[in-house]
This record gives C-alpha cells, structure tokens and sequence, in this order.
C-alpha cells in the first residue's frame, strides 16, 4: 500500500473510533462534512494518530476520502463529489475545497462499518474496552466534551430563568423559514431594554432567533442576537444550500451555485 493509502486508512480508523466513542449512531447513519474536520477528527488534536505533519497533507487526505477514494466515505451530493474530483484531477488543486461543501452530508461506506453496528443493544461507555478506547485518544477530547456540557448548562439556566419570568405565558408554535429551524423571539419582558425611537433601518435582519446551527446541528445559546456557532464558528448567515452546500441567503428562492428551488 502506498504512503498515501496508508494515511487515508489510519484517518479513517481515527474516524471509525471517533465515532464509536462520541457519536455511536454515525456509524449507520449521515452526518455533515464539517463535522469531520471540526468536531470528529480535528487536525489539531488528531495528526499523530493520523499520522501528517502539516495541515495541508490532512485536507489532501480528507478531500480523497470525500471524493471517493478507496470507498472509504459516501458523499450524498453528487455535485460535491464531481467538483472534487475535478479539482483533485488539477495540477494545483486547493485542497481545502470541502469547506465549501460544510453542510453536506457524509456516511461511512458499508464496507468499511464495523461487524455488528447497529444490530444489538449499544455497549455502554463505562466498558473496560471503551475505557481503553478512550485512553489511547487521551485528553483533548474529554476537555471538548466539558467545554461543551459547560455551555448546555448555561444554556439550560437561562432557559429556566427566562421561564420563570414569563410564567404562565403561552409558547408560540416554532416558526420554519426555508429549512432552517427557529423559534419565535419572546416578547419584551419588564427588565429589557425598550426598542430605540427613531426610524428603523430596512437592512436588519429577521426578527427570528436561530435555535439549531445549521453547520454542525448544535444547539445554539439562547441570545436575542446570535451571528456565529459558538461551537464550530460559523457563520449563521447566510445559510447553505441543502443541494449543494454553498452558501446563500435566507429569503433567496434559488440557489445561485447550482440553481435548486429552496421555496418549499
């Protein structure tokens, strides 16, 4: 096997055992691109286990897995693929297209699924092979993990607060513009600020608050004003095609990339 293949099969064992720890149901079901380099199998804190040296030989490896590639991964847009493997066919491709493509959805390749997943009851995490598991990844994954119920616990403490504010009130029914989730902006409550006087601008944006990412699907923080994912970064507007994956905004009726009606 060549020095390429060799690193396209420790990432995607780096991925498979990710994935078994963290995210168990990702073994038999889809998840984002994005999700991949920023959340499963990070170059920051997966290199050595992948074996890479710098950035650019862990994006060339992971736009071959997406492209097709030793049938390692199965992109579910057709255009996505065709585009990298384009790309790949160049004589200085950018290997860091499949960021262009972050909210597309990926699987693991049949063949490449463990024997036995999704069949049988799921092994708890506390198992000593888990545990083992766990002590070869080390440390970096478990601080994520802390960072991340700090913010759900925040999260769930304003909620509360804000339920005891306006107890007895009705929730409106969630809203759906497009096929971005959101919920309704609660109404203005006694200790909040009042809208400013004057005319206000024709620029701002939809009086809607974002609850999901539509990137890498975390539960966003409750805010009255929310532009980035506090957990992958990304911008919530505008959003991607559900197509293609570029980037558009969220009134347009048409993908202007690949040209997909978004209306419904």
């Amino acid at each position: 096997m060549s020095q390429s293949g060799d690193v396209l099969e420790r990432f995607l064992e780096a991925l498979v055992q990710e994935i078994t720890i963290a995210r168990p149901e990702y073994l038999t079901s889809p998840f984002t691109v994005a999700e991949i380099y920023q959340d499963l199998v990070p170059y920051r804190s997966h290199q050595d286990l992948i074996g890479v040296e710098m950035n650019g030989d862990y994006e060339d490896a992971l736009i071959r897995m997406l492209a097709g590639e030793g049938d390692y991964l199965l992109l579910d847009s057709e255009v996505a693929r065709r585009e990298m493997q384009e790309e790949l066919a160049s004589s200085n491709p950018n290997t860091a297209l499949f960021q262009e493509f972050a909210a597309v959805e990926v699987r693991l390749h049949p063949s490449r699924v463990p024997s036995g997943a999704g069949s049988g009851p799921e092994v708890p995490a506390e198992t000593p092979e888990a545990n083992e598991i766990a002590a070869e990844v080390g440390g970096t994954r478990a601080v994520e993990l802390e960072a991340e119920l700090e913010v759900e616990r925040e999260v769930e403490l304003k909620v509360e607060l804000g339920a005891g504010v306006e107890a007895g009130a009705e929730l409106e029914a969630p809203e759906v513009i497009g096929h971005i989730e959101t919920a309704a902006t609660p109404a203005l409550s006694s200790f909040e600020e009042p809208a400013p006087e004057g005319p206000v601008s024709t620029d701002a944006e939809p009086n809607d608050v974002l609850t999901v990412c539509h990137w890498c699907r975390e539960d966003l923080p409750v805010r009255d004003s929310i532009h980035f994912c506090p957990f992958c970064g990304s911008g919530l507007r505008p959003s991607p095609c559900r197509e293609c994956g570029k980037a558009m905004e969220a009134w347009w009726q048409f993908c202007v990339s690949c040209g997909a009606d978004v209306r419904d």
